[in-house]
């Protein structure tokens, strides 16, 4: 053998499980196709300051991520949300306190009661196999399109929904099994965390950059991670594996493969998965994001007693949040193009991009908004070893038929990602958990 095992995936995931066997005095190769590590992690710099054009916030709850966090010394500040809130409707701009905004009687009941019942659906199932609930088949043969109609009457409060949908799967109700949605919503505690910031997922950041873990974990691993190698194929036999490129080829006892659903779906097995393996990826789908960073010179927001967040129903930004560095360093914002209008927006020249998204925020914040330091955004459909952003979502159907096989390893092939997390499945958070998981099947196989 080349090697003990070989991580697939230079990721949150991929590098965690490395970390995690190399510690268990397993040897270890990483191949990641990009010529960089993190996966979707990705910091760079505007405006002299550091930006995320990928995953960017940590919270409550999220105890691995916090844990590794100080293990490396890195340090965490607040998310300003002090102010009133914006929300953006198709007549009218208005301001609010609190998470739900102001709406008519009808459309915030409607509101309230399809987020309560996604938190009542995700409490009657187990995140970590919502394939064995009694209303599984039911709960799956439903998209969370379905159950927005059968909640939300008001064509107001369905808008506002599709918002904070989109923003969290990076994909329409209408795309998304109800099954999923709610184990999604189970494992992170409830509907709420995956919306707030005080007290939920958006709380916090990483002062130094999120990508900065990723190359922490790489430097620890050292010459255990090769770059610019994409995997095109896996052979595995019952005394090893082994995994192909263009690059060569490297001979293990196990692989485990730290790549979204759809990623794994594009290499070549031999022997072939099982065909239930293979349905489910051909059936998880990864959400469009485009991931806006605006920086300014001042906060005028916070002036005028805003605090940063917007809730848009039409134009291609969906939602809005602060995204100053630490001591209110570097003000800006931190926007979202999703789902469909991001699919839409996908098809615009990078100019017209630019000029749509500031008039968006223009509409929200004020005409200073449309005069930024700099502006730079990422279209995650457009990565070729990613092809979209946060996450994958399982379609109707999918979930419950196939669902067994995420996480079972075939023979000697593994599983890691955040998609196949029983916790925080889509976030950082998963990633790790998954990462965890992973480890341990490789170090329990005989």
């Amino acid at each position: 053998m080349d090697t003990d095992v070989v991580v697939v995936g230079a990721g949150l995931a991929g590098l965690r499980t490395a970390d995690l066997l190399t510690q268990a005095g397993q040897r270890v190769l990483v191949l990641e196709a990009r010529e960089r590590v993190g996966g979707r992690t990705w910091t760079t710099t505007l405006a002299q300051a550091p930006v995320e054009l990928g995953a960017q916030w940590v919270g409550p709850g999220q105890t691995r991520m916090l844990a590794l966090l100080d293990s490396f010394g890195l340090q965490t500040h607040d998310v300003a949300h002090e102010g009133r809130k914006v929300v953006a409707l198709a007549d009218r701009v208005r301001t609010h306190k609190g998470t739900i905004p102001p709406l008519s009687p009808t459309a915030l009941g409607g509101l309230q009661a399809a987020l309560w019942g996604l938190d009542r659906l995700g409490r009657g199932i187990d995140p970590a196999a919502p394939w064995h609930g009694a209303r599984a088949a039911q709960l799956d043969g439903k998209t969370l399109e379905q159950f927005k109609r059968s909640r939300i009457p008001s064509a107001a409060g369905r808008a506002v929904f599709d918002a904070a949908i989109r923003v969290v799967f990076g994909a329409e109700p209408s795309e998304i099994s109800l099954l999923w949605a709610a184990a999604y919503v189970a494992g992170a505690g409830g509907m709420m965390p995956l919306v707030e910031v005080r007290n939920g997922a958006q709380e916090r950041r990483i002062s130094a950059g999120t990508q900065q873990l990723a190359l922490m974990l790489a430097a620890k691993l050292g010459d255990a991670v090769m770059t610019d190698r994409p995997v095109q194929q896996v052979t595995h036999d019952h005394d090893g594996v082994t995994v192909s490129g263009a690059w060569g080829d490297v001979r293990a006892a196990r692989v485990v493969l730290a790549l979204p659903p759809h990623l794994c779906a594009r290499i070549s097995f031999l022997p072939l998965l099982p065909a239930a393996r293979d349905a489910l990826l051909q059936r998880f789908p990864m959400g469009q994001t485009i991931k806006v960073q605006v920086r300014y010179d001042h906060a005028f927001w916070r002036a005028a007693g805003l605090s940063g967040e917007a809730v848009c129903v039409d134009g291609p930004v969906s939602v809005v949040l602060d995204g100053s560095g630490p001591d209110d360093r570097h003000p800006g914002l931190s926007a979202f193009v999703v789902g469909a209008p991001g699919r839409e927006a996908a098809t615009w020249t990078n100019e017209r991009r630019q000029r749509e998204v500031l008039a968006a925020l223009a509409r929200c914040f004020g005409p200073e908004a449309a005069q930024p330091l700099g502006y730079i955004d990422l279209d995650w459909s457009a990565e070729p070893w990613t092809r979209g952003c946060p996450t994958g979502s399982t379609v109707p159907g999918a979930l419950s038929q196939f669902g067994a096989t995420l996480r079972a390893p075939v023979g000697r092939v593994h599983w890691a990602g955040t998609e196949t997390a029983r916790q925080w499945a889509g976030y950082m958070e998963g990633a790790l958990e998954s990462a965890e998981r992973a480890s341990t099947e490789v170090l329990a196989a005989p």
